[in-house]
């Protein structure tokens, strides 16, 4: 009995051992597996979790194909397959980044630039209306038209290829006070406009379509009150819009004229009579009925040209000097005639200054304008109450330059 108990442990033992041996390729089997799902895994980039058509291009593939020799591999040798199966894959996928070519940058598009001009000028003139009719005749002959007008101002607009040359014109109607001129790009704010608009179009196209699918009344008058505020405000933009293209194709001009009594008008002798003659004093119309000659050198690049009661030089551009004596019933002395004199003209120009040359006292005044003027005014008083009056008229800067020095150094001389 006993031994009969030791036979059957021995055939249990035997077959258990048998067992676990037939059972050891499978689990490698099984390891294989693992590995072989890694790499599917690395292929597919879902985790080892394939798709249905991945799993079923495997399947298909595990029906017509033999054997996979992975299967047949041991572990380790699964594993360095699957590593160097990996590192092919890894160097395969950079090489196609890399030498892939790098997106061409777009050329950049010429964009013709929107520019407003605008000019602003203030002018001087006895007859400001005049000027202004001049000014709006002028705007009309450039192509352009008055945009608004009232007393002493008016808002011209011409065409932004003539800005400049009308604005040169513009400063020869009258004595120049002042004038500015500006160019503002305004490119960027156009396209952002127009870019809005295109916005509010296409949600007013939406908003349409809506309401003909509106199930109810109610989401209708919704749907409309939505509408007529976006078209509302697609006019108001539209509107902008036309205003900056305006504002690029014609510049825009403002002309102030400023009026002032001149002293050509014989003159004003409210203040006192003996002041007359200041009032008379005039560059362009020398007062030649009162006062005796009062005759000096000639100087050089002027000669003497006829006059009844006046020395007088002038020279081939129009520069002139001429000078008379006086007999005025008020004694006074030369600085106070000379402040006299500035007191009552310094408003007619831009500028005026004080000198004295030769015992005369100079009064030098410079216009308004572009092509600035000069006039200078110097007297002398005797003991006896007389007064020596100098005039001199230089058409611009330039010849002031060339012939102020040797016109001056006549005066030193003295008279003759």
């Amino acid at each position: 009995m006993f031994s009969r108990m030791i036979l059957i442990s021995l055939i249990t033992s035997a077959l258990i051992f048998l067992g676990c041996a037939s059972k050891k390729p499978s689990a490698e089997t099984g390891e294989n597996s693992e590995a072989e799902s890694g790499i599917y895994a690395e292929e597919g980039g879902y985790g080892g979790t394939p798709s249905a058509g991945q799993a079923y291009s495997d399947d298909l593939m595990a029906k017509d194909a033999p054997a996979r020799p992975m299967a047949a591999m041991s572990m380790p040798m699964a594993k360095s397959a699957a590593r160097a199966s990996r590192s092919v894959r890894s160097g395969g996928n950079r090489a196609m980044q890399y030498s892939a070519p790098p997106p061409s940058s777009p050329q950049p598009v010429a964009v013709a630039r929107m520019v407003a001009h605008e000019g602003n000028i203030q002018l001087r003139s006895p007859e400001p209306e005049k000027v202004l009719d001049s000014a709006v005749t002028l705007a009309r002959a450039f192509g352009g038209y008055l945009e608004t007008r009232r007393q002493g101002w008016a808002a011209l607009k011409v065409p932004a290829a003539m800005f400049d040359s009308a604005f040169q014109v513009f400063l020869t109607l009258a004595d120049v006070l002042g004038h500015s001129r500006s160019a503002q790009d305004i490119t960027a704010e156009f396209r952002d406009t127009e870019l809005r608009q295109k916005v509010v179009g296409a949600t007013i196209a939406r908003l349409e379509a809506l309401i003909e699918k509106a199930r109810n009344d109610l989401q209708k008058m919704r749907l409309l009150g939505e509408l007529k505020r976006y078209r509302e405000e697609w006019e108001i933009i539209e509107a902008q819009k036309k205003a900056l293209k305006k504002r690029a194709e014609f510049a825009a001009i403002m002309i102030q004229v400023q009026g002032y009594a001149p002293a050509t008008a014989g003159g004003s002798e409210a203040d006192f009579p003996v002041f007359g003659w200041i009032r008379r004093l005039n560059p362009f119309n020398p007062d030649l009925q009162h006062g005796l000659k009062l005759r000096f050198s000639n100087p050089e690049g002027l000669v003497e040209t006829p006059e009844n009661k006046m020395w007088r030089v002038t020279a081939a551009e129009g520069t002139e000097m001429w000078a008379r004596t006086l007999v005025s019933p008020l004694f006074g002395e030369s600085r106070f005639w000379r402040d006299a004199i500035w007191q009552r003209l310094r408003g007619q120009f831009k500028t005026a200054d004080s000198s004295e040359i030769g015992g005369f006292q100079f009064c030098r005044f410079a216009a308004h304008g572009p092509r600035v003027y000069s006039y200078w005014v110097g007297v002398r008083t005797d003991v006896k109450g007389r007064i020596s009056v100098v005039e001199l008229y230089f058409p611009d800067e330039k010849l002031e330059k060339i012939h102020s020095e040797a016109m001056l150094a006549v005066v030193k001389q003295g008279p003759k």
